[in-house]
């Protein structure tokens, strides 16, 4: 460990990847920050097998933390009572590690971690940012969850917003608006055989080149605020302009009764077959390289990683004209911003997008130029780069 460097702690909490966009960010993050300047260190579950685990850098110095957050499908009362039981114990080991690697800044992507360390500030020095990814009208309404996000919002020195909109929820709900900044999101950039990466994707779905239709995809696990049923709505409008349209749905089923009542809608509309729903997948790119629009249908959408990813893959994307989306697509450059919040003016959308492949890969080429210039990890580094060095200089 360098000496002349400044030490960062990451705190995640959760596992595995399937989580969200959040734990995605919190590994490129360390991946991409300058290590001339700081030496990493990563705290969270090292369980076996953890995809999250595979992915930290090797150069970051490991942590085991088990934050004990109360489980959704385990028992509630008993799930809640270890959680309580052991605030003190992480709050203790987190003070601990704090000053024997004398960490300078611990950056937090949860409330439940911000928690644990924000009680840690009372018994060491240490700056603590706290990354948010939701608007907070997506958080729990409980009063203890409410609490919690109070007193860390309260104890951190720095708040990340990933966008502008959910800067503005955070203001709405009392946070200081000079702790606020609002860094968007990147991404790696990888590159990829657009043919190969197709080809695989086709046989994944059961498509064969010669006969595909116009493929329409979306990527969000079952939850109501993703969208899926705007998007299942859409083909009612959609077929009026191009009858030769399949849509293809990619995501956990994180919340079953809106996935059934989804499928109930489907079904009951006669488009099965025009509709395949894959769960949750592995290498999702793939999965995008078939498809000829993306369309990222969440109200509300705090930023839309799936937005960048499909510009990497040079899909142009169609989102509702809200939140995150609405700070990263340039419409009618690299894809289309949707006024309404219906289900009949995002059929018309994709529809005619459907019937014109000369914008649909002009806008899937500009939007790879946009990815690269304003949305890359290294991007995102820089700019919270910039907000530590505010924090040294305090």
């Amino acid at each position: 460990m360098d000496q002349h460097k400044k030490n960062i702690l990451f705190v995640e909490y959760c596992p595995d990847l399937k989580g969200g966009g959040a734990q995605r960010v919190f590994l490129d993050l360390m991946k991409s920050i300058n290590k001339e300047k700081y030496n990493i260190f990563a705290a969270f579950p090292s369980i076996n097998n953890s995809q999250l685990a595979a992915e930290i850098p090797k150069d970051a110095i490991r942590f085991h933390y088990d934050s004990k957050s109360p489980q959704k499908n385990k028992n509630k009362i008993m799930s809640y009572l270890i959680f309580i039981i052991f605030i003190p114990i992480n709050t203790i080991i987190g003070t601990f590690r704090i000053k024997r690697y004398d960490i300078e800044v611990v950056y937090v992507h949860s409330i439940i971690s911000g928690f644990h360390f924000s009680i840690a500030k009372y018994f060491v020095n240490f700056k603590l940012i706290y990354h948010e990814h939701n608007l907070v009208s997506q958080r729990p309404a409980m009063h203890l969850w409410r609490s919690m996000f109070d007193f860390v919002n309260y104890q951190s020195d720095m708040v990340i917003a990933n966008s502008h909109a959910t800067a503005l929820s955070l203001k709405e709900y009392g946070s200081e608006e000079s702790k606020i900044a609002v860094v968007h999101n990147g991404i790696l950039i990888e590159d990829f055989d657009d043919k190969l990466s197709e080809s695989r994707g086709m046989a994944r779905l059961g498509f064969k080149k010669d006969t595909t239709p116009i493929i329409v995809g979306m990527v969000g696990h079952f939850r109501p605020w993703k969208g899926q049923h705007y998007f299942a709505e859409s083909m009612k409008n959609a077929k009026k302009y191009n009858n030769d349209i399949h849509y293809v749905v990619v995501g956990g089923f994180h919340d079953q009764q809106y996935y059934q009542d989804v499928c109930e809608y489907i079904e009951l509309e006669g488009i099965s077959d025009n509709v395949t729903i894959t769960g949750h997948q592995e290498n999702v790119s793939e999965l995008m390289a078939c498809m000829d629009i993306v369309v990222v249908p969440s109200v509300p959408e705090p930023f839309g990683l799936v937005v960048l990813e499909a510009m990497m893959m040079k899909k142009p994307v169609i989102a509702f004209n809200v939140g995150g989306p609405s700070e990263i697509i340039q419409h009618g450059e690299t894809g289309i911003l949707v006024s309404e919040i219906k289900s009949e003016a995002l059929g018309d959308e994709i529809g005619m997008l459907s019937n014109d492949l000369p914008m649909r890969e002009r806008m899937g080429l500009k939007g790879r130029e946009l990815l690269s210039s304003d949305f890359t990890c290294r991007a995102q580094a820089k700019n919270i780069e910039s907000v530590l060095e505010t924090l040294f200089i305090q």
